[in-house]
């Protein structure tokens, strides 16, 4: 059969299941690679190329979160295989043969302003390029992910200059010394007159802005700050150093949820426009490898997205 096809039999079958379930439930659907790799891009809007970009190991467990009220998917982690490691402690991060570059785009750990913060915070705020330091929470996170990436053969490490950026991988990059590049092109996203306000205010202060942001977010440019295309063309050049410097090895950046998801977009040609499909945790861990076989222009294979496997002791 062809693929058209199978994305049409496959999708139908996911809302047969949806229709027997009420909104809240969990439902599991176990199936083949070819799939799975198709079911995931219709999902997450991927481009037909995307099936080639996504990674689906034996066993492994992707998760999507349905919106009902518009009918849409965002894809809160892929090809999760944590369960199928041999080291409780340390699972291992997926990884191919290619010779390219692979990278481990990490976000930082939890701020007093981030949403689901501790009730001694000041709730979720647009962040930006204030510059918060990490809550007990994010502390415990960041210790966390330097046991996870414990035996990681990681070439170096680049973060945003922010400081919840930076004491995020300190306790790895301690444990290593390997010392922690500060990366311009990594910098949280310049929300100008929004940076500091919460959602609520925002949308009081700004509603047609704020709306935008959420329906059509590369459209927006912030007053007095950035927009979309700002973060991607400095990190279009973050990449090309990246390829260029790190051929056949593994390096770490450190960034924001903005940031990140704007990369993941990229390394996964979808549409800016899209960026609340895609789910970043902080301290999730997303693996992407630069393919050899393939290019010009670099193409990437993206191995897993937004694993947050070691945070499970932390929540306890």
């Amino acid at each position: 059969e062809s693929i058209r096809d199978l994305r049409e039999r496959a999708f139908t079958a996911l809302h047969q299941a949806l229709a027997h379930h009420a909104d809240g439930e969990t439902i599991a659907l176990v199936s083949h690679q070819a799939v799975t790799k198709t079911l995931s891009c219709v999902l997450a809007g991927l481009p037909n190329t995307g099936f080639w970009r996504i990674r689906q190991d034996l066993c492994n467990l992707t998760l999507f979160d349905y919106n009902p009220a518009d009918n849409t998917f965002s894809l809160a982690g892929l090809n999760d295989t944590c369960h199928l490691t041999t080291s409780p402690l340390a699972p291992s991060l997926p990884s191919r043969k290619d010779g390219g570059c692979r990278i481990l785009l990490i976000r930082h750990g939890q701020t007093a302003w981030n949403e689901g913060a501790s009730p001694s915070g000041t709730g979720e705020r647009f962040r930006g390029r204030t510059d918060l330091p990490l809550d007990t929470v994010g502390q415990a996170q960041a210790h966390a992910l330097a046991t996870r990436l414990a035996d990681e053969p990681i070439a170096a490490i680049y973060a945003s200059p922010l400081l919840r950026a930076r004491q995020t991988i300190t306790p790895l990059a301690t444990g290593r010394s390997l010392p922690t590049q500060s990366h311009e092109s990594l910098l949280d996203i310049d929300y100008g007159r929004f940076q500091g306000l919460t959602h609520s205010e925002a949308k009081a202060s700004y509603p047609e802005l704020y709306a935008a942001w959420r329906k059509t977010p590369d459209r927006v440019r912030f007053p007095g700050g950035e927009g979309l295309s700002d973060v991607k063309a400095r990190l279009q050049a973050l990449l090309d150093d990246l390829v260029a410097r790190h051929r056949g090895q593994t390096v770490t950046l450190v960034g924001h949820q903005i940031v990140n998801k704007v990369l993941a977009c990229m390394l996964l040609d979808l549409d800016l426009d899209r960026i609340w499909r895609i789910r970043q945790d902080t301290t999730g861990i997303n693996v992407f490898q630069q393919a050899d076989d393939l290019g010009p222009p670099v193409f990437w294979h993206t191995l897993c997205l937004n694993d947050t496997c070691h945070l499970a002791p932390v929540r306890v």
